[in-house]
């Protein structure tokens, strides 16, 4: 990120942000489900 020029660097770590805060919120969303339905059931069959 050292060639970003200063006047657009703000846009840029805007928009990195808005990102990180999108794969953020879709772990957090597949996370319950994954759980529920993969996980959970593979713990109780002892497999």
């Amino acid at each position: 990120m050292t060639q970003i020029q200063p006047e657009h660097q703000g846009r840029v770590f805007a928009a990195n942000d808005l990102v990180l805060q999108g794969v953020s919120a879709l772990a957090v969303l597949l996370a319950g489900p994954l759980a529920d339905q993969i996980l959970e059931p593979a713990m109780i069959s002892g497999s």
